[in-house]
């Protein structure tokens, strides 16, 4: 279904959008104020909302929203070229988040602004840019947000390439930031820290790591399958030779996240990143005193 613009005010619970396109829209592809809604399995792109306001993509204003499996692709606003949040609740996950616009102001992909709680997992931001800071995104105010498994790639801005943050303290993790960068040579140029301690930051991956000296946090080629696709579409997924006795073509993301989080889908430790490396099933056995093979399955 196509749609060139929707707006939900004080919607309740049953407000759905699943498989839709909202293209074109020369205010915010979707307007939610003070509702409950989820958002789904669609595609937000070529929204315009630079002019004078925020949120090109979607803007949500003291709502909860869950958005989930969506593109927000080319859109553009003032703050928050694809997603713009203020107050409220959020979960925003496996998403793509591709070359959004904040102009002139900040967070190219997406910016929150005194979200109360939310979680922000399994997103992909890629080629999104701002005028000011965070060309993925900004944290304004909001602090209890959970950042976990996203990839950040090539996002820019005057500052902070990949994160920017003002009175904020995200909790970051099992992420990558990889190759963002800024136009003034200043301060790390994956993230910038305007006012305020800036982000927790714990079992991730930062191709600058200045300022960020935890032992879990790392700075090694991630080892994408295939970035080199100027599109959504290019393979961010980990690679990995299939070779349990070979790490040379390891992706040091894999199985290298927080051993206390959730583990993968298949069972093993969490990897790094946006997408989890699937481990091949191999047998494993013992030989018993009559000779007798034992084997199971084992990740």
């Amino acid at each position: 279904m196509y749609w060139k613009g929707l707006g939900f005010i004080k919607a309740d619970s049953a407000s759905i959008i699943y498989n839709a396109y909202i293209q074109y829209s020369d205010s915010s592809g979707i307007r939610v104020d003070t509702s409950n809604i989820t958002i789904s399995h669609s595609t937000i792109q070529y929204n315009d909302r630079s002019s004078n306001d925020e949120g090109g993509g979607i803007k949500s204003v003291f709502s909860d929203i869950v958005i989930d499996n969506c593109l927000f692709e080319e859109n553009a606003g003032y703050n928050g070229g694809g997603l713009y949040c203020y107050g409220g609740n959020i979960k925003i996950t496996n998403n793509a988040f591709y070359r959004n616009l904040a102009f002139p102001g900040r967070g190219g992909g997406v910016y929150f602004r005194h979200v109360q709680t939310g979680e922000f997992s399994n997103n992909l931001l890629l080629h999104n840019e701002a005028t000011q800071r965070g060309g993925g995104m900004v944290f304004n105010d909001t602090s209890l947000i959970n950042i976990n498994n996203n990839t950040f790639y090539n996002n820019t801005a005057l500052l902070g390439g990949g994160i920017s943050t003002n009175n904020s303290s995200p909790t970051l993790t099992n992420s990558i930031l990889w190759r963002d960068t800024t136009q003034a040579a200043v301060g790390n140029y994956e993230i910038d820290v305007e006012v305020g301690d800036g982000p927790i930051i714990s079992y991730c991956n930062l191709s600058d790591t200045t300022g960020y000296y935890d032992s879990t946090v790392i700075s090694e080629d991630p080892l994408f399958v295939n970035e080199t696709s100027y599109s959504y579409q290019a393979d961010f997924n980990l690679v990995w030779s299939g070779i349990q006795s070979d790490s040379s073509l390891m992706s040091p993301c894999i199985d290298a996240g927080d051993p206390l989080s959730p583990k993968d889908p298949d069972s093993s430790r969490a990897d790094m990143g946006a997408f989890p490396y699937f481990h091949p099933f191999h047998l494993l056995g013992t030989i018993s005193a009559d000779s007798a093979l034992q084997v199971e399955y084992s990740p």
